[in-house]
């Protein structure tokens, strides 16, 4: 498998409100949070994951699992379901735990766990593969809105 050179997610509440937006990308991590005007730009590492996910999950490892591709690190464990997409993922023996609990057509469901939280992500309209490359997925700091580098 390839893997991804850039990411790109929409966060919306549970009504369709747009929270925030991530971009991700081999030497940079960008948010722009809405609500905050704000657009956050900083190295990708545990650190900086760890201020917008309460999981303290590495960056590579949260691209793995969102496109159901086995984490390369030998303190991980994956199990497949029947047809041979992941079905749980977990760190020394479940420290952190990933788990799918729904697939259909274009939606899953990844659930990231540990002792204290847990984050459902409910991804659609998740696509591998995007027309027009990287240019596309770029996130731009819209007028208005502040720049912080972290």
């Amino acid at each position: 498998m390839i893997r991804p050179g850039q990411v790109r997610m929409d966060i919306l509440s549970s009504f369709g409100q747009h929270l925030a937006s991530l971009e991700l990308n081999q030497k940079e991590i960008k948010i722009l949070n809405i609500g905050e005007k704000t657009m956050y730009i900083a190295a990708p590492n545990t650190r900086m994951a760890r201020k917008w996910i309460p999981i303290a999950l590495d960056v590579s490892t949260l691209v793995h699992l969102l496109f159901d591709d086995e984490v390369e690190n030998p303190n991980w464990s994956c199990t497949l379901d029947k047809n041979n997409f992941l079905k749980e993922c977990s760190l020394f023996q479940g420290r952190i735990i990933a788990t799918w609990p729904e697939r259909c057509g274009g939606r899953k469901t990844l659930v990231l766990s540990d002792a204290r939280n847990e984050l459902k992500l409910e991804l659609y309209n998740f696509q591998s593969k995007v027309e027009g490359g990287a240019e596309s997925l770029a996130l731009e700091r819209p007028e208005g809105f502040s720049l912080r580098r972290l």
